[in-house]
């Protein structure tokens, strides 16, 4: 019962159709559909080279009810926006390849007059004085400090991105992150076994991904395989399907050198991850009830 609870179960670089949800442990999140996101002109741009910073920036989002994608650097926000109609960009400023400040003027400087100007939100650990008049003067809108804080991301987002909360419309149906089959079926009723599973699959997985998006950047083709193939098999063993099927999608992208498929594969990773932790912290609470 405490897993049924929890269940939940995505681009970040994940374009098409990524999703992002609530668990039982939000009752103030909603259900996100990326895709939908962007039909509706509200999809954002998260811009951060810090592979934790990335998760905890999904996550801040998911809560607040917005969909995102994920860059690692200004040249791939730069390749982003040339592909996708982004409604606002999260840009950290200190980043390899191009840092936040050289993408943002260019940006403006690919603008044409009468076109629409996405709107861009500088995000910087320095929180210096001066950063935000640097900021604004390189073409940025607004200013978030690091480590972004919830409420103020959220004051952010509610003045240049409101979330529209149409009457009688009820969230989309989405399959669970968790096979509840395949957990049943390896511990039975042993939920401390199963909690200690699922957490360590938590930490490996983390490590995972981040060891993933490097080999990834440097296009080590023999690693991002066997890492894709070590995600897909203790993600299949565990249940966790959808991101089974991304881990087997990457290492098939591997075997083809298809890095931009790759990177795709990787975002698209990094929501399902994201609602998986959600939904870990949801059963731990509940078996801690029980």
């Amino acid at each position: 019962a405490a897993l049924k609870a929890a269940g939940v179960s995505a681009k970040s670089v994940a374009p098409a159709g990524g999703r992002i949800e609530k668990t039982g442990a939000q009752p103030n999140g909603v259900f996100v559909d990326a895709a939908q996101a962007l039909r509706d002109r509200r999809l954002i741009l998260l811009v951060d080279d810090n592979a934790i910073n990335q998760m905890v920036g999904l996550r801040q989002l998911a809560r607040l009810g917005y969909a995102a994608h994920v860059a690692s650097n200004g040249q791939e926000a730069l390749d982003a926006l040339e592909h996708t109609d982004y409604a606002l960009v999260l840009m950290d400023c200190q980043m390899p390849v191009m840092d936040g400040y050289e993408a943002v003027r260019r940006i403006r400087q690919r603008e044409l007059p009468g076109s629409t100007r996405v709107q861009i939100v500088a995000m910087t650990a320095n929180a210096m004085r001066g950063d935000r008049e640097r900021c604004l003067e390189a073409g940025m809108d607004d200013y978030l400090a690091k480590p972004v804080q919830r409420e103020q991301l959220a004051t952010i987002l509610t003045q240049r991105l409101p979330l529209a909360t149409p009457a009688n419309v009820p969230p989309p149906v989405l399959p669970p992150v968790l096979d509840l089959s395949r957990l049943d079926d390896v511990f039975g009723d042993d939920h401390v076994a199963r909690l200690d599973m699922l957490k360590l699959y938590v930490t490996t997985t983390r490590s995972l991904l981040a060891e993933l998006a490097q080999a990834i950047d440097v296009k080590n083709l023999s690693s991002v395989g066997g890492l894709a193939h070590r995600l897909f098999g203790s993600s299949a063993n565990v249940g966790v399907n959808a991101l089974a099927e991304l881990a087997r999608d990457a290492e098939r992208a591997a075997l083809a050198a298809d890095f931009q498929r790759l990177k795709q594969m990787h975002g698209d990773m990094l929501p399902v991850f994201v609602r998986l932790c959600d939904a870990v912290d949801v059963i731990e609470k509940l078996e801690t009830v029980v």
